[in-house]
């Protein structure tokens, strides 16, 4: 009787590692081929869409830093963002070196640097934007904007006159959403407001109550029924 009968160990195929070697070569040429494939689209919807190549980078810098995210598809996204990246660096500067409009145009396509510019600058007028019309600024404060876009001011809590402010207008103008805005930039402000509202706005008194708790301000209420007061 052979020895091979009294051995329970399983026989080694010579060709596995060869059969794994081609099998993962043809996972990684499919990969790599959807890769490249893809990166060609991207680098022509990007160049039709005035972007630059410098996107491509740095999704490329993205995939190769968190590869771990992407599992099997990051040599996939890897080749296509070199591909794009690499393609649409080439085609830039073919663009600048041909001169003329397409050196023009190319000198306008906007990169990752431009929209962080873009959106801070957007930022920082927003938030200029809101505290100017958030704060009495030398005891006066905006209520709206004339034609040329200059901000209209009327004074509020000033030592110097200017006191009394009419507001009028139909049905419907706006007129009690300005007094609700005189009130609660008061408040904000660190004065005193008395309200007399005949009709029982809901609206105001929501307004003015959230204008109190946020200045921590004590907000009485008094109706037919009986006083109420909110402790912020």
């Amino acid at each position: 009787m052979s020895a091979s009968q009294y051995t329970n160990e399983v026989p080694v195929d010579p060709l596995q590692p060869l059969s794994e070697l081609v099998g993962w070569l043809c996972s990684t040429t499919v990969h790599v081929a959807i890769g490249v494939a893809l990166g060609l689209f991207a680098v022509r919807v990007m160049r039709r869409r005035h972007l630059r190549w410098t996107w491509a980078a740095c999704t490329l810098s993205v995939v190769l830093f968190a590869h771990s995210i992407f599992a099997g598809w990051a040599s996939t996204l890897g080749t296509a963002a070199f591909c794009a990246s690499a393609r649409g660096r080439h085609w830039h500067a073919e663009d600048l070196m041909a001169g003329g409009d397409l050196a023009e145009i190319a000198a306008k396509r906007r990169g990752p640097s431009d929209a962080l510019c873009t959106l801070a600058r957007g930022l920082f007028e927003r938030i200029v934007h809101l505290s100017a019309w958030t704060s009495l600024r030398d005891e006066r404060v905006p209520v709206g904007r004339a034609e040329d876009g200059e901000t209209l001011a009327i004074p509020l809590g000033s030592n110097s006159g200017g006191k009394h402010t009419l507001i009028v207008g139909a049905t419907g103008s706006g007129k009690t959403v300005t007094e609700t805005w005189l009130a609660t930039r008061a408040i904000e402000a660190g004065l005193g407001a008395v309200v007399i509202d005949p009709k029982g706005d809901v609206r105001m008194r929501t307004h003015l109550v959230e204008a109190a708790h946020l200045a921590e301000r004590e907000f009485i209420e008094w109706t037919p029924t009986g006083p109420s007061v909110y402790n912020p």
